[in-house]
């Protein structure tokens, strides 16, 4: 069952009839095991790159609010993935190397945004890497990044949440890109199934300047007739 694990959820949630796991639907992997008891322990699951499925006991429910229990979480999850690549290097050959994140992104800037993109879109993809995606993930290899890392990474950046959805957004178009290029094996976008948070409509009013530019605007569109009147009438009002 996933929920969005909250402090007030988890402590009205009622004894169950059986031991009943409750997963938060932020941070894949994370959640908390319910018993009929009334006892409560936070939960985190995780599987390795050969499919084996691990499971830790974080700490109980009210010693630990949510929140630390997530972090706890994610240096967990951290760690895993650590020792994952000091196993994995050990057996590679010494020659070998795997593309960054960081040459990920400076190859999708110049072969992709760059070219397919508008200058002001562009702006805002290096400055989404420069100051969000690269700091977190840039070292890592982009072989090796995993669903519940970039989950984990969008997940922290909840506060901010369009700006949490827009870096989503260029981390997707780079792995479905490294695919392309032979950096990942197809249909393995460690973006994909991942939720975007909601966003709320921003209302903008039109400054003074701008309501006269339009005043003129629809005047002489009324002289000219180049305009239904009823249009004209709607944005007057």
């Amino acid at each position: 069952m996933k929920v969005r694990l909250t402090r007030q959820f988890i402590g009205s949630f009622p004894n169950p009839d059986r031991e009943l796991f409750l997963w938060d639907e932020t941070f894949p992997g994370f959640g908390i095991r319910v018993q009929p008891t009334g006892a409560k322990s936070y939960q985190f699951q995780y599987r390795d790159r050969q499919g084996k499925s691990y499971r830790v006991t974080l700490g109980r429910y009210p010693a630990l609010r949510p929140s630390e229990a997530r972090e706890l979480a994610r240096r967990k999850m951290a760690n895993l993935l650590l020792e994952e690549d000091a196993t994995l290097t050990q057996e590679k050959p010494a020659t070998a190397s795997a593309t960054t994140v960081t040459e990920l992104a400076n190859r999708y800037l110049s072969e992709h945004a760059t070219i397919y993109k508008k200058n002001r879109s562009v702006h805002e993809d290096r400055r989404l890497l420069t100051k969000v995606i690269l700091p977190k993930l840039g070292a890592r290899p982009v072989a090796a990044v995993v669903r519940a890392e970039v989950a984990a990474f969008h997940a922290s950046l909840a506060g901010t949440p369009v700006q949490a959805n827009r870096a989503l957004a260029v981390l997707s178009k780079m792995f479905n890109l490294a695919e392309v290029w032979d950096l990942r094996a197809d249909g393995t976008n460690p973006c994909r199934h991942l939720r975007k948070f909601p966003e709320k409509a921003r209302r903008r009013y039109l400054s003074t300047q701008e309501l006269i530019q339009l005043g003129s605007a629809l005047t002489k569109a009324e002289a000219e007739a180049s305009e239904s009147p009823d249009v004209i009438l709607a944005l007057r009002l």
